[in-house]
């Protein structure tokens, strides 16, 4: 629904201020600034297209355009929030470097569910903020990042399974919800045909009468 949307991405905004703000006294300020500045506009931009999208009569040709704005909405959402990777040093106190991996973590777990319905979208959403911590990770010389670097793609993996089982168990429930609305709509059909029939057989015979 329209609510749904406007709380995700009001969620999204209010996730990159506390990450701002968390993140304010080890990383570059003037940088975090403008990656919020990009973060809350882009945000809103994804807020108007949703109500938008959700007030027009979209016909069947057109879904799939709406379809691939979707996707490049949530690739250059993921992207922007793969940004916030580049600030990251292995410099930093190991709490913010936690803060930073639970981040993300929630980010990808939260679009599970919210884009798992238009599938490509999942992805291109998870994988820049993902591969992105990994390329800076791998980049800075600590020890224990080769293991750090086999997570990530074990985590990648291991969410792209988890989201095509569960968009191909969302596309046979809704099919199986069509094909049963379709089949109540031909008895619905069927029942007034034999109604009329009968009323048909009750005249006839009453004129005979």
């Amino acid at each position: 629904s329209s609510d749904l949307g406007v709380a995700i991405q009001s969620l999204g905004m209010l996730t990159a201020l506390i990450c701002v703000m968390i993140l304010w006294s080890v990383a570059n300020q003037t940088l975090l600034s403008l990656w919020l500045i990009l973060m809350v506009f882009f945000s809103t931009i994804r807020m108007v297209m949703t109500k938008r999208f959700l007030r027009l009569n979209i016909e069947d040709s057109e879904l799939r355009r709406w379809e691939n704005r979707y996707i490049i909405g949530t690739l250059l959402s993921g992207m922007i929030w793969g940004a916030l990777a580049f600030f990251y040093s292995s410099e930093w106190p190991l709490p913010y470097q936690i803060i930073l991996y639970v981040v993300y973590t929630g980010l990808v777990a939260g679009a599970f569910n919210t884009n798992i319905s238009v599938f490509y979208a999942f992805p291109a959403f998870y994988l820049p903020p993902i591969l992105s911590l990994m390329w800076v990770t791998l980049s800075q010389q600590q020890d224990g990042n080769a293991a750090l670097g086999t997570l990530y793609v074990i985590y990648i993996i291991l969410m792209y399974v988890s989201a095509l089982k569960l968009n191909r168990r969302i596309a046979i429930s809704l099919q199986t919800s069509i094909d049963n609305e379709l089949l109540a709509q031909e008895l619905s059909e069927s029942n007034r045909k034999l109604k009329r029939a009968k009323e048909a057989e009750e005249s006839a015979n009453h004129h005979k009468d």
